[in-house]
């Protein structure tokens, strides 16, 4: 296995220092890479991720996050609102003690929805929220209003998400997220997937949400994918403090390259990390082919890796390396691995120069 060495990272920190007055600009080093191998033959470079420092973020305590929980209420959700009401209790305590915090509640069934029941506000109680008025499974009620034990399927959420992505008290500058949480899927009554998600990019709404069926998985997702806008769908460890923290404060937590499976069939690409950035509370760590730890953008923080090319079938192979922030591309690199038997282009040239040479000197002998 041959052994090959990037730049130095201390001249690509000197360099990105002098566009220090523009945007963030991730990188890989080296920027490119090329090798000649036989197949079966491998070859190993240290590449170093730099992820930059942005001071656009604030620091979590001036952050404004505005959060709107959108909660099914229909009589499918009988056995599981009180998981859903405490999942969201327990968000709404973690964000509080993070960031300038408003938080707000909409519930849907069907035909029945009320968008917004409670608007945003700062004072972040289960109260205040509206999270303590949910469904009452002895009376079929929310907050007083009947709408019935049913539990068809499916539900009118296009409308309520909407209401609240229009109508809701969003702050000029905050990080807007709608967290919704259900057992069915949407179905179009006055809004439906279009109008919904073009509500949602209007203003900048990033949604989220908590399933508990796959038919709310679709409908959500849909959504996401509709609205351009980066959210996530899970039916458990939804990760929403990760996420609301990384758009809020830069924060992120996990590094890694990859070539997503550019180099096949010729080149395969296997990762190790080898240094982490030690992050905000000391404790960077590797593990496998992702550094781990408590990282944010308020400085500069750089992360090694070994990655291993090994040449499996001959040709040409050009593909790029990237590196991945908390599963996101933000940077890449272009590789150039050549397999077998394959001249470079260098020697393309020279072989041309000799053919012109040889006709050269026959013509001159005729």
């Amino acid at each position: 296995m041959k052994l090959y060495s990037g730049f130095t990272q201390a001249i690509v920190l000197g360099a990105t220092a002098l566009c220090s007055g523009l945007a963030h600009a991730d990188l890989i080093d080296p920027t490119s890479f090329s090798a000649n191998l036989a197949v079966g033959e491998s070859i190993t470079i240290s590449k170093t991720v730099i992820v930059e420092a942005d001071p656009s973020f604030p620091s979590p305590g001036e952050a404004m996050v505005d959060l709107m929980f959108m909660f099914d209420v229909s009589g499918s959700m009988g056995g599981e609102i009180r998981d859903a009401q405490l999942v969201a209790t327990q968000a709404l305590d973690e964000l509080a003690i993070q960031y300038d915090l408003m938080t707000g509640m909409g519930w849907y069934s069907d035909p029945q929805f009320n968008g917004v029941h409670a608007d945003l506000n700062s004072t972040n109680t289960q109260a205040s929220s509206g999270l303590a008025d949910l469904w009452d499974a002895g009376s079929c009620t929310v907050a007083g209003i009947n709408i019935g034990c049913g539990g068809d399927k499916p539900e009118v959420g296009f409308d309520a998400i909407a209401d609240a992505a229009n109508n809701a008290s969003w702050r000029d500058g905050s990080e807007r997220f709608i967290f919704a949480l259900g057992d069915a899927g949407y179905k179009s009554a006055g809004e439906n997937n279009a109008s919904t998600a073009a509500a949602l990019a209007a203003n900048d709404i990033t949604l989220l949400g908590l399933t508990y069926d796959p038919d709310f998985s679709v409908s959500v997702q849909n959504l996401i994918d509709a609205s351009g806008i980066e959210g996530r769908v899970a039916t458990q460890g939804l990760r929403m403090a990760e996420l609301i923290a990384e758009k809020a404060v830069g924060r992120y937590n996990r590094v890694t390259i990859d070539d997503l499976l550019g180099g096949l069939p010729g080149v395969e690409v296997s990762v190790v990390c080898t240094e982490a950035d030690p992050g905000f509370d000391g404790e960077g760590r590797c593990a496998g082919d992702t550094a781990r730890g408590a990282f944010d953008r308020t400085v500069d923080r750089s992360f090694i890796f070994d990655v291993t090319f090994t040449a499996l079938k001959t040709g040409v192979y050009e593909f790029d390396t990237f590196g991945l922030v908390n599963g996101k591309t933000v940077a890449s690199e272009r590789d150039r691995i050549s397999v077998g038997n394959v001249p470079s282009p260098g020697t393309f040239l020279l072989l041309g120069l000799g053919l012109v040479a040889l006709v050269t000197r026959r013509t001159r002998q005729v």
